[in-house]
């Protein structure tokens, strides 16, 4: 504001002189500047991305899709088709948010870490029917097999990135409803997923387009199994008091053995591609052609 200067009135004299009066000089007022307010500041919040939104990761230049945190239902009741008893019984639980791969690890990135001297090649570089897979170019679009849990979680480790808890596979699998299948409730067909030997094999990654879940995620219904950072458990019982007492357990066994999750190319019972159908590796050091795996980020 520039202050405005209004001299005070000048009083009527009693007496007039007949003296010409001496000038004087009038006073010229000049305001001072007034300050400019400093502005207090204040913090730029991060926007929060919408469920879905898709990221290039720049290590491996994987594909990732955002799962906002909020409540989901895992497991399975009685009454579901195909439920077996180590889905039970169902949760209603709350996760934070997290992104996870848009579809398996590739022979292609896998390599790349192997280059870099961080991970070890699969166990076995063959694939389905005994040909030649991980070392030929035309399988390089197709999930890395033959890995073991630790060769997974290395690969995690060098992405910047980690397994997933099969509570945030399950999550990110079917969405906050409990759907079948990450395309909704509707029957497993040919058209919708690799699996039941119709490819006799893998297939690249992405390649069916209706087998995406609600986050954008896709073939987390066939094409290969996948290892996740949990440690398998018979049944659900207690686990909310689980999760709520102690963090779930990771980059150790401790004894255990992990959570693989989802069905095959070669599985021929198609409730084995149910979001919440899980079961164990036989044992520490497992690998096989109808496993790979996807990795997941905290934000």
């Amino acid at each position: 504001m520039v202050a405005t200067f209004t001299p005070p009135a000048t009083a009527t004299p009693d007496i007039v002189s007949t003296q010409t009066p001496t000038a004087t000089a009038t006073a010229t007022f000049t305001p001072s500047a007034t300050p400019t307010p400093t502005a207090t500041p204040t913090a730029t919040p991060i926007p929060i991305p919408e469920a879905g939104t898709r990221l290039v990761w720049a290590i491996d230049d994987a594909a990732l899709r955002y799962v906002p945190a909020g409540e989901f239902i895992f497991g399975s009741n009685p009454e579901d088709a195909g439920a077996v008893d180590n889905e039970f019984p169902q949760y209603t639980l709350f996760l934070d948010a997290f992104w996870i791969d848009e579809t398996e690890v590739t022979n292609e990135h896998y390599a790349k870490c192997v280059q870099v001297g961080q991970c070890t090649v699969p166990a076995d570089l063959n694939g389905p029917l005994g040909i030649e897979y991980y070392e030929l170019e035309e399988f390089s679009d197709h999930p890395v097999i033959n890995v073991t849990w630790e060769q997974a979680a290395a690969y995690c480790a060098w992405a910047g990135r980690r397994l997933p808890t099969e509570q945030e596979w399950e999550k990110a699998a079917r969405g906050e409803n409990g759907q079948f299948y990450p395309w909704g409730d509707g029957a497993a067909i040919s058209e919708v997923a690799n699996f039941r030997l119709f490819q006799e094999g893998t297939t690249e990654v992405g390649s069916y387009e209706r087998n995406t879940s609600p986050y954008g995620a896709k073939d987390m219904a066939g094409n290969v199994a996948e290892w996740t950072d949990s440690f398998y458990r018979t049944h659900y019982r207690n686990l909310l008091v689980e999760l709520t007492a102690t963090p779930e357990p990771s980059s150790l066994y401790r004894g255990g053995v992990h959570v693989i999750r989802n069905g095959a190319w070669n599985d021929t019972d198609e409730t084995r591609l149910r979001g919440a159908y899980r079961y164990a590796a036989p044992n520490q050091g497992y690998f096989s052609t109808t496993v790979g795996f996807r990795c997941a980020r905290t934000p």
